[in-house]
């Protein structure tokens, strides 16, 4: 008797999964942002309350639609390094600004120039426009 049960029990679930990807799809909004806004509100409230759903589903979507593929990529991490260069006058510590991200599961490091010829915001805009060209689509 317990298998009819369960078997009856993962219907149910399944059926209450269908609607919820029916319900969302309608909405226009992810499977997790309406799982989200029935947590909060409760069956009860969903039935009878449309405008407690229509301001949950605005606060789940705010923002969202703003943003396009160049705002979802991070800033390079950019550092100053130190390379100890021996002259016949004696060793010499030249600095340069350094960035690095991964890309395709790979760290890749690239060289900005001297910290004699760039200031770090110089750098940090340096090390964006090459992050950008990189990572953005290939038209």
């Amino acid at each position: 008797m317990p298998a009819k049960s369960q078997t009856v029990t993962i219907y149910v679930e399944q059926s209450l999964k269908d609607r919820l990807i029916e319900d969302a799809n309608v909405l226009g909004i992810s499977q997790a942002a309406y799982g989200r806004i029935l947590m909060k509100l409760g069956r009860d409230q969903i039935n009878n309350d449309p405008e407690a759903v229509a301001e949950h589903i605005k606060r789940e979507t705010r923002g969202r639609k703003k943003r396009d593929s160049s705002s979802n990529i991070r800033p390079p991490n950019v550092w100053i390094k130190k390379v100890k260069k021996n002259t016949k006058n004696g060793p010499t510590i030249h600095k340069y600004y350094m960035a690095g991200w991964r890309e395709g599961g790979k760290t890749k490091l690239f060289h900005l120039g001297s910290c004699e010829r760039l200031c770090l915001e110089e750098a940090q805009e340096k090390a964006c426009k090459l992050k950008m060209g990189r990572l953005s689509p290939k038209a």
